[in-house]
This record gives structure tokens, C-alpha cells and sequence, in this order.
């Protein structure tokens, strides 16, 4: 009997046993993949989960961190009080984080997921000016905790790409028209640059800084720079910074000379500008107008035309004007705006969509004549009907989010990034809680991913989790609208092709059918412990 009873009493616990696993197994099914809720000890630094309670971090230093929970943010402040090339870099065991860097006003200056060790991030910047900046670090996804990690800062008084250009054997060539960004350091640091010019030219020497003083020689003899100087200024620009005027300078090759004015102290960073314009002017018929391209954008029920012209001149272009009217009505004029190397831009509108739009360009250029171009289409004028859409972009225009227009679910579309500083918007709906991936793709390109809620409040930004250098976003969200946005990382290019897409996946609720089973196999031990023992009790009755 007392076996009987043993075996009663051991299927009883292993029943029990049973259930217990059971439904812990069945409630870990449930809960996300890689998905942590243990929280992590919080680091001496807590609270520092916003701007207002960043803590400070030395220039050269290590601090060890945590992200102590899923929703867990690390803001950190540094000081920089000179000019610095700066290196942050988050290190680990384990983990996946991200980092953005802003300056004193919130303006995000860099953003990177991926590019640390592993899985953690870093950012390299030079020319960091002097002021308060913010780190800001967090775990990929904010769905794990991160128990330790090493944040390190490193700065270093920020010189030139240039040096050594410290004698006239190593000067550095300057382009007519030019700007470069320079600095005098260490102490008693020298600075040689030359330029050619094949005609007349008159000539202006300029040096920009927020803090400095300078001096500057013009010499063109760097085997004899003492006895072939043409002119020196101490002061002249804006503040302690120099500043030469040359009127009808000769062709040939010159040289610049550039120091702090003593030798006792450092100009860390400089602007040096060289501005020509022509005495003698080859190309007595005007400036050559070599491209002329137009997008005509429509957001909704109006269009905006951007305008990219191309001209070059060997004396410099002074302005670029677009002449337009539409319809039928009277002729405007607006100077158009110097975009890059050789192109000038423009952006004309709203107008309604099946407007007549006519216009032709002038240029003029920076000689002392001043002369004159037209491209007008050989006296026809330049005309066509302000399309609906970019044809290469069905979802144009969508720079905005008042203008976005709708992605479905499940589905991919073709876009482009043009011209430069385009942005893409789009949106959806999410009518129950899913497991949603947005991607872009391409054959070549650089994006950057934002996805927002319904108030336009950041949910998540990715910038090469994709393929290649594209992106991609992982999330569970819940009911409701949500709005993508696209660019080039940078801003500085287009990308000519690529694809977004986005997928949802259901998430099912398997809790209730857990629960119920739970129950069931509660059940079926009761039923289990009352038949045996009917049983025991009905065999002991026959004996």
C-alpha cells in the first residue's frame, strides 16, 4: 500500500513539475527575441538621462558606464576652450549602442551606430570649435540593458591637412575665387601658399577668424622672398587679421606668406580668401552657360521650380539672373543664388499645376566690362507645363511632413534622392500592434533613416544597419500613424536610385491560448489524481 501511495504521490508532483515548466516556457515564447528586462546596476552618473542633466566628462579621460535599463539614456558634457579634433568612442565586452553628438544650442553634429568596435559606436570630428557640447548614448533599439561600458574622449589642439608648408619649396597652390581654412600652430608656425594668373588680374588677400593676429607678405621670387616682396599688411581685415589689395597684377606665379604677427602666439583656426577679378578680359563675348536644368515639384495642388544653372567665366561670374513669367503675364527677374562650383540655383513658386512657364538666363561676369550672356533657346524662350510629379520620383514632392504621401504596407517604392539637400517623406498606418521593418536599398548610395509618431516626435534613426551604407529600422509599434523621412547622409550628394520598403509582420496574442492550456493541464492533474485513487480505493476494497 505504501508503494501505491508513493506512485500516486509521485505522479502528482511530476504533473505539477510539469505545469510549472510549462507555463514558464509558454510566457518566455511570448516576450521578443534578445529582448532583456533584467535592469543592470545604474552607474554613479544616473541621473543623466537628458540635456539638462548631462554630466561632465574631461577632455583625454575614460568613464565607466551602464545602460541600466531598456529605457535607460546616457547624456554626457564636455567643454572644448580652443579649437580641437575630437574622438568618442563607446567600448564593451557585449552590447549594441548609438551615439549622436550636439553642440551648445541641441544641433545634432554627428550621428553613428556602428562604427566602434563590434556593435558599439564612434564619432571622429575635426575643427570642433571652442564651447559646450553633449553626447547623447543609448542601446540600439532600447530593448536590452548594457551591464558595463568604457566611454572615452580624446581631443588634441586641431593644425592643418597641410603641414609641413612651412618654407616656399612646400607651399600650398590657391584656386582664383577660393576660400581655405588654415591654422598657426605650434607657436611660431609659417604658412606658404601661390598662384598663378594668366592675365591682368586685380587682386584681393584676405584673412577671416573668430580670434588672431596676422601678418602677411606677397613675394614672387621664393628663391629671394626678402628682396622680391610686392606688398605686406599687418592689420587690414576684420579685427588683428591682415588684408592685401593688388590693382592690375601682372601675369604669373605669386607667393603668400602668412604668421601670427610677432611669433608669440598660435591662430588656431583662419580663413584665407582669394578674390580676382580681371583687368583684361579674353573672353569678350561673356560668361559660357553650359547647363541649364529644371525640376518642376508639385506638393498637393502648387508647384515650386528649382532652377540649377551651370556657367563658368575666366574672370569669375558676378551674377546670374532668371527671367520669367507665367502664363501670359508680365516678365520678373531674381538673381540666382551660387550653389557650388559653377552652379547657381534658384526655387520660383507655388504655382498651379498645368501653368505655362517661359524663362531664359543671363549671366554676367566679374571683368571691367563687364560682359553679358543670354541663353534664351535661340530667341524662342525656354517653355514647358509645370508636371504633377517628378517623373522619376512618383512621390514628389515630399520634402515635408505636411506633404507626405502614403506607403502601404508590405510594399517597396522606387525613389530618389535629388537634387542635393532633397528629402524624402512618407507615411502609414498601423490599425493593430505589428513587427514592422523599414529598409532602403540600392545599388549605391548613403542614407539615413528617421521614423516618427503621430506627433512628430522621434521614435528611431539608423544610418547602415542596411546593406552597404543604407538603412534599416526594427521595431514593434503599436496602432496609429507614423511618418518616415529620407536623406543623404551628409547632405551633400544625391543618390540617383533607391528603394524603400516596408514590411509588417502580426503579432499573435498567444498569452489567452497559454492561459486556457494552463487551465486544461491544471484540469487534467485533478481528473488524473482522482481516478487513481478510485481506483487504489477499489482494488483495495476487492482484497
Amino acid at each position: 500500500m505504501k508503494k501505491r501511495n508513493q506512485l500516486v504521490c509521485l505522479i502528482t508532483v511530476l504533473l505539477f513539475l510539469s505545469l510549472l515548466y510549462y507555463s514558464s516556457f509558454s510566457y518566455s515564447i511570448t516576450d521578443k527575441p534578445n529582448q532583456t528586462y533584467l535592469n543592470a546596476s545604474p552607474d554613479v552618473y544616473e541621473n543623466d538621462n537628458d540635456f539638462t542633466s548631462a554630466k561632465n566628462i574631461t577632455l583625454n579621460s575614460l568613464q565607466e558606464r551602464s545602460i541600466s535599463s531598456v529605457d535607460d539614456v546616457d547624456y554626457i558634457r564636455f567643454f572644448l576652450d580652443s579649437f580641437y579634433d575630437v574622438g568618442i568612442e563607446v567600448i564593451g565586452l557585449s552590447g549594441d549602442t548609438r551615439m549622436w553628438l550636439f553642440d551648445s544650442s541641441k544641433l545634432q553634429l554627428a550621428y553613428d551606430d556602428d562604427g566602434g568596435v563590434n556593435q558599439f559606436s564612434q564619432i571622429n570630428l575635426v575643427f570642433l570649435r571652442p564651447g559646450d557640447y553633449y553626447i547623447k548614448i543609448d542601446e540600439f533599439g532600447n530593448d536590452n540593458t548594457l551591464e558595463s561600458y568604457n566611454l572615452t574622449l580624446s581631443a588634441t589642439i586641431s593644425t592643418d591637412f597641410y603641414e609641413p608648408d612651412d618654407t616656399p619649396a612646400n607651399c600650398i597652390p590657391l584656386l582664383l575665387n577660393s576660400h581655405t581654412q588654415r591654422s598657426l600652430y605650434p607657436v611660431g608656425d609659417w604658412d606658404y601658399f601661390t598662384f598663378t594668373i594668366v592675365n591682368t588680374y586685380n587682386i584681393t588677400l584676405e584673412i577671416s577668424g573668430t580670434d588672431g593676429d596676422t601678418e602677411m607678405w606677397l613675394f614672387w621670387d621664393p628663391a629671394n622672398e626678402g628682396a622680391s616682396i610686392i606688398d605686406y599688411a599687418d592689420d587690414g581685415g576684420v579685427g588683428g587679421f591682415s588684408k592685401i589689395v593688388q590693382n592690375n597684377l601682372s601675369p604669373g606665379s605669386y607667393y603668400v606668406r602668412i604668421s601670427e604677427y610677432g611669433d608669440n602666439s598660435e591662430v588656431l583656426n583662419y580663413t584665407l580668401s582669394l578674390i580676382a577679378s580681371s583687368e583684361y578680359v579674353s573672353d569678350s563675348e561673356g560668361p559660357n552657360i553650359f547647363s541649364i536644368e529644371t525640376f518642376p515639384f508639385t506638393p498637393l495642388s502648387s508647384s515650386e521650380i528649382l532652377f540649377i544653372v551651370g556657367v563658368s567665366d575666366p574672370s569669375g561670374v558676378e551674377k546670374v539672373n532668371l527671367h520669367y513669367k507665367l502664363n501670359e503675364g508680365l516678365w520678373d527677374t531674381t538673381e540666382m543664388i551660387y550653389d557650388s562650383a559653377q552652379d547657381y540655383g534658384i526655387v520660383v513658386g507655388p504655382y498651379g499645376v498645368g501653368d505655362n512657364f517661359t524663362y531664359y538666363i543671363t549671366a554676367y561676369d566679374s571683368s571691367i566690362g563687364n560682359y553679358l550672356s543670354t541663353n534664351d533657346n535661340s530667341g524662342a524662350y525656354y517653355n514647358f507645363k509645370l508636371d504633377s510629379i517628378d517623373p522619376l520620383d512618383s512621390m514628389e514632392k515630399d520634402d515635408s511632413p505636411a506633404y507626405a504621401r502614403d506607403i502601404y504596407l508590405n510594399s517597396t517604392i522606387d525613389r530618389r534622392i535629388y537634387p542635393v539637400l532633397d528629402v524624402d517623406y512618407c507615411t502609414f498606418e498601423l490599425l493593430e500592434e505589428h513587427d514592422v521593418v523599414i529598409e532602403t536599398s540600392g545599388t549605391s548610395g548613403d542614407t539615413v533613416l528617421f521614423l516618427y509618431d503621430t506627433n512628430l516626435t522621434l521614435i528611431s534613426v539608423n544610418d547602415n544597419s542596411g546593406i552597404d551604407s543604407f538603412s534599416k529600422i526594427i521595431l514593434s509599434l503599436e496602432s496609429g500613424n507614423y511618418t518616415i523621412r529620407i536623406v543623404e547622409n551628409g547632405d551633400d550628394d544625391v543618390i540617383s536610385s533607391y528603394a524603400i520598403t516596408l514590411t509588417a509582420y502580426e503579432i499573435h496574442e498567444i498569452h489567452e491560448f497559454t492561459l486556457d492550456l494552463s487551465f486544461s493541464v491544471a484540469f487534467i492533474i485533478i481528473i488524473s489524481t482522482i481516478l487513481i485513487s478510485k481506483n487504489y480505493k477499489k482494488r483495495k476494497m476487492k482484497k
